[in-house]
């Protein structure tokens, strides 16, 4: 072009977009706290009530309540949960109804999977400090 004249160029819509930033070796992003996997009313990975990316969490806010995960262990060759419920503790079965309107479904090692209605999502133990 002559000097003096700018000239544009447009971008193919269909390619895909430039990489702005490059991973550095060895990092990674630390989900936070609360942006667990969990699932429920309001999305995340399992439909859960919490928003966000990364595994699931201890705790989880279902509708009003929260909801958290205290322990998980076998008693008498039966799988159980210890759950709290807006503070009020619950020791469950597999399959058992608490907290008016909560199930545990499953355990699976330091994870249970629960449903509130119609809503399933997951809590892990965390590691306690």
């Amino acid at each position: 072009p002559p000097p003096g004249v700018l000239t544009f160029t447009g971008r193919d819509p269909f390619s895909p977009p430039p990489v702005l930033v490059s991973p550095s070796p060895g990092g990674g992003v630390s989900p936070s706290p609360g942006a667990g996997p969990t699932g429920g009313p309001t999305g995340g990975p399992t439909g859960g009530p919490t928003g966000g990316g990364g595994g699931p969490d201890a705790s989880e806010a279902v509708g009003d309540h929260t909801v958290v995960l205290i322990d998980t262990f076998t008693r008498a060759g039966e799988q159980m949960a210890q759950v709290d419920v807006d503070g009020t503790v619950h020791t469950v079965a597999e399959g058992e109804r608490f907290g008016g309107g909560f199930q545990l479904v499953s355990v699976s090692g330091d994870c249970a999977d629960l449903l509130f209605g119609d809503d399933a999502f997951t809590l892990c133990v965390t590691e306690r400090k």
